[in-house]
């Protein structure tokens, strides 16, 4: 489990403390999942390319794989940038030594939505974003449904390193990339945070017991962030009857940015 510090750095940890204000959005998905089903199998894009075309960002930053630091002549670069080149060259545990890239973010650096997945797969690995493989394709089609752009979301993992086999990270793992992703935590100032899969939730929580099917759908509030823990992607597309209640996730958290006013309602 992670220490006090960490816990007050992102202000997140919801051991115990969850409220069980689970939204009542499981009939709304239940009307609506059959039509977001047939605009999955429509807009099924390429997470890759439509990272590349919209890694914007709300300070005017975009995500460069490769970059180093400024040479003479240069501009200085922006302590994002500088972020992204230390975590480029983190040696913290072992994951980094079969890494092709660190894989950090995409998205806008600060953004009301905030989503955590486990780890990067092989495809993430090789372009240096997440969420750009089969998951990634199925999370844009929701967040393209609910009308969530990525001017409005920032995308992170609990490692920043695939790990072998894509399997699970572990908590050694976890514990040496935890300070990276405090810091990209401050970047974001998210409002809202989607917690993808069994170990992004308890990673980043702290609560190692329970298992994201009994924490799904259950808002947590911390601090003044909303926190809604959901299944990951992956899970979802090898297990078909689980793509309702991630449905009712996402819409969820829709409704919750539009509480808050970081989005406005969906016209029509």
């Amino acid at each position: 489990m992670f220490s006090d510090n960490d816990v007050h750095d992102t202000q997140a940890s919801a051991a115990g403390e969850a409220k069980n204000t689970q939204a009542s959005a499981a009939g709304e998905a239940k009307n609506t999942q059959a039509s977001a089903a047939g605009e999955a199998r429509n807009t099924q894009a390429s997470a890759a390319g439509e990272a590349r075309n919209t890694q914007a960002s709300a300070a005017g930053e975009t995500q460069t794989p490769g970059m180093t630091g400024a040479g003479e002549g240069q501009a200085p670069r922006s302590p994002w940038l500088h972020f992204v080149d230390r975590c480029g060259a983190c040696t913290a545990c072992d994951l980094h030594r079969n890494r092709t890239n660190a894989v950090v973010w995409r998205g806008s650096v600060r953004a009301p939505l905030l989503i955590i997945g486990e780890g990067p797969g092989q495809r993430e690995d090789e372009e240096g974003m997440p969420f750009v493989g089969p998951s990634g394709q199925l999370l844009n089609t929701l967040l393209t449904a609910l009308e969530i752009g990525p001017e409005s979301f920032h995308i992170a993992n609990i490692v920043k390193c695939r790990p072998p086999e894509n399997r699970e990270p572990t908590l050694e793992e976890a514990k040496a990339c935890r300070p990276l992703l405090n810091e990209q935590f401050k970047f974001v100032r998210p409002k809202v945070i989607l917690l993808a899969g069994k170990s992004a939730y308890q990673y980043f929580t702290g609560d190692l017991e329970n298992g994201i099917t009994k924490v799904r759908g259950v808002w947590i509030e911390k601090g003044g962030y909303w926190i809604m823990p959901t299944y990951h992607p992956a899970y979802v597309l090898r297990d078909n009857q689980h793509r309702t209640a991630f449905w009712e996730d996402m819409l969820a958290v829709r409704q919750k940015l539009e509480e808050l006013g970081q989005l406005k309602p969906i016209q029509g």
